[in-house]
């Protein structure tokens, strides 16, 4: 046996045992659980509001934050809005209303691809608005 010897200025350091850390609790990995997949059905949302959706009050809608109740009955999506200067009133009920109206097709989608022991209702918030000059608004032709 050779007897220990401490380590040469820029050598990498030996292994160390280490302590093992408790398991997290069942509290922790439940958020963990409930926080991904909030991040999962906002990112399906995303996609179904961009890609599939054909409703015109949708463009210049972000999706950009979705929060869980508790129970899953309910999810609570915040959304960001770009406007034409001048445009904001009529911009924001239109957006609220196409909301309203994706939100059986968000729901059917969702229904598609992942099993949920509940089938949450969705109601969204305006987070922010942004006015733009009209040429420089999302998916203006």
């Amino acid at each position: 046996m050779t007897p220990e010897r401490p380590n040469r200025p820029g050598a990498p350091a030996r292994a160390t045992p280490s302590t093992p850390q408790p398991a997290a609790s069942a509290a922790d990995a439940a958020a963990l659980r409930a926080e991904r997949l909030e991040r999962i059905l906002l990112a399906l949302f995303r996609s179904v509001v961009r890609e599939e959706s054909t409703d015109p009050g949708l463009t210049g809608v972000d999706l950009v934050a979705l929060r869980l109740s508790q129970d899953g009955a309910e999810a609570r999506i915040g959304y960001a809005l770009e406007v034409p200067r001048g445009e904001r009133q009529g911009a924001e009920r239109e957006a609220a209303e196409a909301l309203a109206r994706a939100a059986p097709l968000l729901r059917a989608r969702l229904a598609e691809v992942i099993e949920l022991p509940t089938l949450p209702s969705l109601t969204f918030a305006l987070e922010r608005v942004r006015e733009v000059p009209r040429a420089a608004r999302a998916g203006a032709a």
